[in-house]
């Protein structure tokens, strides 16, 4: 049962009322409510990155880890969905578990590298997320972010030790989004131009499929590129 004094609470954070949300604190309402919407007034300022909210209900004994219903949403995730580079920041440091995950098995990173928020997928990787998590849909931070087409995010995921075999596998990802660009940030950190999807087809066969004409051409003379040269850093 939401009071009077907790409904006012979560006014006075999505209206961004410092003030209020301190008077109402002093008068006892109760910083860990959620309202009809399941979510808390600590998942709110995270939403608008409001870093003097979010002190002022941390230090008020806002839980930092607490879970919205039925989408298992953190503040963090919250945080991380909207950009906010200084919540997440704050939040970490309140000691945010980083590799929570909502309903569909998602932590914060996915959601980050999905909408290609870069700073926020290095301050996740920084605090040790685990970069080869996959969900209930077989999606990887890396499949996510080659999905939405982010390919310096794909190669910040590669770098931070993103698996290519893990979830939908990172070439073939690459090819549902036909995306060549991805696919040489794919294939110079160790993808296997040979690979099979799960239908056994490999990259030139599932670019011809699709008819993507610039990535069937791609996979064709990478096929041929002899490694050594591969290995000096040359590319089709």
């Amino acid at each position: 049962m939401v009071s009077r004094r907790d409904f006012l609470l979560h006014k006075a954070v999505r209206n961004g009322d410092i003030k209020g949300v301190r008077a109402l604190l002093a008068q006892g309402a109760n910083v860990n409510v959620p309202d009809r919407q399941q979510q808390t007034p600590l998942m709110y300022a995270a939403q608008r990155g409001d870093r003097q909210l979010l002190t002022t209900l941390l230090a008020a004994g806002a839980a930092v880890n607490q879970a919205s219903f039925p989408h298992r949403q953190t503040a963090l995730m919250f945080a991380a969905g909207a950009n906010r580079v200084g919540a997440v920041s704050i939040l970490l440091e309140a000691g945010a578990e980083v590799n929570a995950t909502n309903d569909d098995g998602s932590p914060a990173l996915m959601i980050a590298a999905y909408k290609g928020y870069g700073e926020i997928v290095q301050q996740l990787l920084s605090a040790g997320a685990g970069v080869n998590l996959v969900d209930k849909d077989g999606d990887t931070a890396l499949s996510l972010a080659i999905q939405g087409n982010h390919p310096e995010i794909v190669r910040a995921l590669l770098e931070g030790g993103a698996g290519l075999t893990a979830g939908l596998g990172g070439l073939a990802a690459a090819i549902l989004a036909n995306s060549v660009a991805i696919a040489k940030i794919v294939l110079t950190h160790g993808g296997d131009i040979n690979a099979p999807n799960g239908e056994g087809q490999p990259p030139l066969v599932q670019a011809a499929v699709a008819n993507q004409t610039e990535m069937t051409q791609f996979c064709s003379l990478w096929e041929r590129m002899p490694m050594a040269a591969i290995a000096r850093g040359k590319q089709p």
